[in-house]
């Protein structure tokens, strides 16, 4: 149904469909989220020419070092950080469609750009370096794929990703990977006029270094674990296997500390069982986030257009190539933080969507085939699909930590001095105007409970306590103001 329509006008209905979910997220979207305040700081001291107060910010200052040249068109910093990351969202879109272009035909790069549009994790507004550093890995793999598929141009392509490769690694650290592997793959084409013997052995002494580090990891990794501490098996669980706070983590950890006695041995136990293969237990975790990130809907389609898209050609292939690498690095970070968050695997997700199209078109086709349905109902078909995720973005962002700004803008209303305020949101010193660093500033406790807050004060002989309510926990009556909501937010006045 709309083969008919040109690319520009593909092009042109993907960007409007981006800037109106945008625009929907942008306007119910009240305050600025954790990462946009250390970045703002950081772009600020940029600003103010305090270039060693800025790293200790932020070390790779890519990111508000674009906030600060938007601000002065702007003026207002948050304003600013918003406008630099939706225009790396809304910029993704275009070599995300040509990547996909050259993988598959036109119909099908549609389509998964049209889930991509869609996704809720690309349509946000929260200041993050994320989407610049995706803009760049898209690019790249665009030219990367255009140098090593194309018969004609290999050096320009080759030039332009290397290029693409050293932006992201200024966005994120996994851009270094980008970089290394684009030189040991050059060093790799140029083995290939050695002899056939000085291939083998090369090959098999990275194969080797590759293996002997891996197994050294892991058993390092899996020495670190004390079969007598209940706390570390807790961890594995409470982590990796489901991101989020649910009862139903909250129950297995109940059932855990009453079975602790049992876990002491260590010897044919569950401790022991988990101890041997926590590489498992974190590979379901690690899907778990996956999936999540992704969206159900969207990664299932995803999944079946990788089964659908059998045999893969030279340009699949190499995508599915960088889509595991891109599994692989989270799962590292994973097996030795023993935590994991969707952001770590925003880039295998971003690889993944140029499946939908493929997975999509081939459901089409079994349900066409079984049913005998004309293309308006394929049109219906997509729309529902698109309408899951789209109910998501709006429904997600509904009066989001609005409260947050309100509890901030009254201190700063009141003439409160900096000194004698206390919070566990560090979002309320910002919208206060009260300058600190979050990692090490006093007035600060990150996830603290409302005990420890008021001990906190009374050691800085501080007046007033800002309290964020965790998630699941009843709001406590203000003192003094209450600013209610979802996550509510309570002042109290300490004398």
């Amino acid at each position: 149904m709309w083969s008919n329509l040109s690319e520009n006008k593909k092009i042109a209905l993907l960007l409007l469909a981006a800037v109106t979910l945008t625009t929907i997220v942008w306007l119910k979207t009240e305050a600025i989220n954790d990462d946009g305040v250390r970045y703002i700081h950081c772009a600020q001291s940029l600003k103010a020419g305090e270039w060693q107060e800025a790293i200790d910010h932020e070390k790779m200052p890519f990111m508000p070092t674009l906030i600060c040249a938007v601000q002065m068109l702007v003026s207002d910093w948050v304003t600013a950080g918003r406008i630099v990351a939706v225009l790396a969202n809304l910029l993704l879109l275009l070599p995300f469609y040509y990547l996909c272009r050259k993988v598959w035909d036109a119909d099908k790069a549609f389509i998964s750009t049209l889930f991509l549009t869609v996704a809720p994790y690309f349509r946000t507004v929260d200041i993050m370096r994320d989407p610049l550093f995706l803009l760049f890995l898209a690019t790249f793999l665009y030219f990367w794929l255009s140098a090593n598929v194309a018969v004609s141009g290999n050096g320009r392509h080759y030039a332009v990703s290397v290029a693409c490769a050293l932006l992201a690694a200024l966005s994120r650290i996994e851009g270094f990977f980008l970089l290394l592997l684009s030189l040991l793959f050059l060093i790799g084409k140029g083995l290939r006029s050695a002899s056939r013997r000085l291939r083998y052995v090369t090959a098999m002494l990275l194969l080797c270094a590759t293996l002997a580090g891996g197994y050294a990891f892991l058993s390092q990794k899996q020495r670190d674990y004390d079969v007598n501490r209940l706390s570390e098996f807790t961890n594995i669980v409470k982590h990796p296997v489901h991101y989020y706070q649910t009862s139903v983590v909250a129950r297995l950890r109940d059932k855990l500390a009453e079975l602790q006695p049992e876990f002491k041995d260590g010897k044919g136990g569950l401790l022991e069982t988990t101890r041997n293969f926590f590489w498992l237990v974190y590979l379901v975790g690690l899907i778990s986030v996956w999936v999540d990130t992704t969206f159900a809907v969207m990664f299932f389609l995803a999944m079946i257009g990788l089964y659908a898209g059998r045999p893969y050609q030279r340009a699949q292939k190499w995508l599915l190539l960088w889509l595991l690498l891109f599994l692989l690095i989270p799962y590292l970070f994973l097996l030795r933080e023993n935590f994991l968050s969707g952001r770590y695997l925003c880039p295998a997700s971003l690889i993944l969507y140029a499946w939908i199209g493929p997975g999509f078109c081939y459901v089409w086709q079994r349900v066409r085939d079984k049913f005998t349905l004309g293309p308006r109902s394929c049109l219906l078909l997509l729309l529902v699909l698109l309408a899951v995720p789209v109910c998501k973005i709006v429904a997600h962002h509904a009066g989001r930590e609005g409260n947050i700004s309100h509890a901030g803008a009254w201190v700063k209303q009141n003439n409160i001095p900096a000194e004698t305020v206390v919070t566990n949101e560090m979002k309320v010193l910002f919208y206060a105007d009260i300058p600190f660093h979050h990692e090490r500033s006093r007035l600060f406790i990150k996830g603290a409970d409302l005990p420890t807050l008021r001990q906190r004060a009374q050691e800085l002989h501080a007046r007033w306590v800002v309290y964020k309510c965790r998630h699941g926990e009843e709001t406590p009556q203000g003192y003094l103001q209450l600013f209610p909501g979802k996550r509510s937010i309570s002042i109290y006045k300490t004398e």
